[in-house]
């Protein structure tokens, strides 16, 4: 597949409608929640925060279906639209929205049909979402068959996929991957809001945002951050918590009343978007409340009662989820294993790799330690707000990191993803730096500056198209030839058919990834019955049969004996003279192997690599 095709796919874009659908409309609820005292980004926050607790509750208390509630929550926010033409600030706001998508616009252009893509969002986030859509509630032990090891991971991400499918009721496989693009737009204009000092920003501060969000944020790797993965949701929602804590403890030390709903609904968003969500959470919840309590015009006791106040909704939202899990579907959450069992003698092994990891990313945690310098420095240009978020950044890195060697030990057993997980952090830390950055910046002679804009929104406008292969990395060999070998196989079976798979070399990532998209890609199938076998020979043929299955599927023809060509993919049904080839679909030939065109996720060798 072509890296640099330019023209999307006409066929892959209503993913792009609906993503964009849903972000409409969370805009327009949160405007008449928080109305014209914040900008579109933390008016998109606010949505979000009101419709996943709406959400969650409904899906704990009742089995009826979700999509009552959400089309509710829909026609709320049209008619908060017509309401909404009464309430000053109409126009910013679509200006400010208008130069936001200017900016993104080649962004947006060549991720609009972005395909499935990487192993957690085939294997998790697909089948995850794809259930809500199916079945309208959410998983439980004895209902429809949920086809991932994580069911009941918290839901306010998928979440959105539903509200955006609502109009036209299909189901986009890759809505997850668009919405985490969305959302670094909702990021981008936040660090531009953060930078204008909270008035809508220009052109050139929008263009200066989204760079803080993608290119210049040390966490942002597309194949992760892009792909759909719970990794950008979790750091996006923090960052919208802590810019909003900031306001909050500025308003208190000032004497101020707080602004309490928005970092309500923004703290509801970020405690239900992944496991670790509740580590993140309270790490930064901590670090916060503390950076409150070390002001003397606050002081810990007005710390602890409104910022930890503040707080109670998003604890009492997920214990509610936990109570849930509990009863509805224990056998399907990760859990660590019981304290007296945790192998402590691993903790030296598991810090040495960590510090590999380190190593292998100085450039991130340089950054972060350049938190603690300025700190200690307190340089006299440091302004209040920038070192406050400076000294949160520090604290929470601590506590969080504190937090993952704990699960490192007590549920892995090794060091794992610990660079990924790290980026929770990324936006916060920039955030940090950028405020500190402005503090600096203003106190200096900028003759340049319109230049300097300038060169930030070209450069802007420019990058998505010349990264094009590092952004569309779901057209990374193999994967054309998985996504083309599950529409050819889809275009032959039923969706209740018992469909065998021949996966010759597979480790696995084939069978996840083929059969996922085989019953959540269109045409959908989630009832289809799958099974896999690594290598096809005469054992493996007899007990597909015996096991009673009727049509097969080989992915790689090679020393096949069935006297098929090699090369090749194949459709095999079961008759009265054993299995036969019903359809041969020969492979082209391979690209040549560059470090930017293949992809180690899926394994290669079942496509005859």
């Amino acid at each position: 597949m072509d890296h640099w095709r330019l023209i999307p796919d006409p066929g892959n874009l209503t993913g792009f409608g609906q993503v964009l659908f849903a972000m409409a409309v969370l805009v327009l609820a949160g405007k008449a929640l928080v109305r014209d005292r914040h900008g579109v980004a933390v008016q998109f926050i606010a949505g979000w925060g009101a419709y996943a607790a709406l959400m969650t509750l409904w899906g704990v208390v009742t089995a009826v279906s979700l999509r009552l509630p959400a089309a509710a929550f829909l026609l709320v926010s049209l008619a908060g639209l017509v309401a909404g033409c009464r309430i000053p600030g109409g126009k910013a706001d679509l200006a400010e929205a208008g130069r936001l998508m200017l900016v993104a616009a080649p962004l947006l252009w060549v991720m609009a049909d972005i395909l499935p893509s990487q192993s957690d969002n085939l294997a998790v986030m697909l089948p995850n979402t794809a259930y809500i859509f199916d079945w309208g509630h959410f998983p439980t032990q004895d209902g429809p068959p949920v086809y991932t090891d994580v069911p009941v991971a918290p839901y306010n991400f998928h979440l959105l996929s539903l509200l955006g499918s609502l109009p036209g009721n299909a189901y986009a496989p890759n809505s997850p991957s668009l919405v985490t693009v969305f959302l670094h737009l909702a990021a981008g204009l936040l660090f531009a809001t953060a930078l204008a000092e909270e008035k809508r920003p220009g052109l050139a501060l929008t263009a200066l945002g989204l760079a803080l969000a993608t290119l210049l944020n040390p966490g942002f790797v597309p194949r992760v951050s892009l792909a759909g993965y719970g990794e950008a949701p979790l750091a996006i929602t923090l960052l919208f918590s802590v810019w909003l804590a900031l306001r909050v403890l500025d308003d208190l030390a000032e004497g101020r009343r707080p602004d309490l709903p928005p970092l309500i609904l923004a703290e509801i968003t970020l405690i239900l978007i992944k496991q670790q969500g509740i580590g993140l959470f309270a790490a930064h919840l901590g670090a916060v409340v503390l950076t409150g309590a070390l002001d003397r015009r606050i002081g810990p006791r007005r710390a602890v009662m409104v910022l930890g106040g503040a707080a109670l909704p998003a604890i009492a939202l997920y214990l509610s989820w936990r109570f849930y899990v509990g009863v509805a579907f224990p056998a399907g959450e990760l859990r660590a294993m019981p304290i007296a069992q945790w192998e402590w003698h691993l903790l030296p092994e598991i810090l040495r790799d960590v510090g590999k990891v380190i190593i292998r990313h100085a450039p991130y945690f340089c950054l972060l330690g350049l938190t603690g310098i300025l700190l200690a420095l307190r340089p006299a240009w440091l302004g209040e707000r920038g070192r406050r978020a400076l000294l949160i950044t520090l604290v929470a890195a601590l506590l969080y990191n504190l937090f993952l060697m704990l699960t490192f030990v007590g549920h892995f057993r090794s060091e794992h993803s610990f660079f990924r997980y790290n980026t929770h952090q990324s936006m916060v830390l920039v955030l940090a730096l950028a405020l500190a950055a402005r503090d600096l910046w203003v106190r200096r002679p900028r003759p340049w500056a319109r230049r300097a804009g300038l060169a930030v929104l070209a450069v802007m406008l420019a990058a998505p198209l010349a990264a094009r292969p590092l952004l569309r990395f779901d057209r990374d060999m193999p994967q054309p030839l998985l996504y083309d070998l599950a529409a050819r196989i889809g275009a032959e079976i039923k969706p209740r058919d018992r469909l065998a798979l021949f996966l010759p070399g597979d480790n696995n990532s084939v069978r996840d990834a083929l059969s996922s998209l085989l019953r959540f890609a269109p045409e959908r199938r989630p009832l289809l019955d799958i099974r896999s076998w690594y290598a096809l020979d005469a054992a493996s043929l007899a007990e597909a049969a015996q096991a009673g299955y009727g049509v097969a599927a080989l992915s790689c023809t090679d020393g096949n004996t069935l006297g098929l060509p090699p090369k090749a993919a194949a459709l095999l049904v079961l008759g009265d003279n054993g299995w036969t080839a019903a359809k041969v679909w020969p492979y082209p030939p391979p690209p040549k192997r560059t470090w930017w065109n293949w992809t180690a996720f899926i394994a290669s060798e079942p496509f005859c690599l």
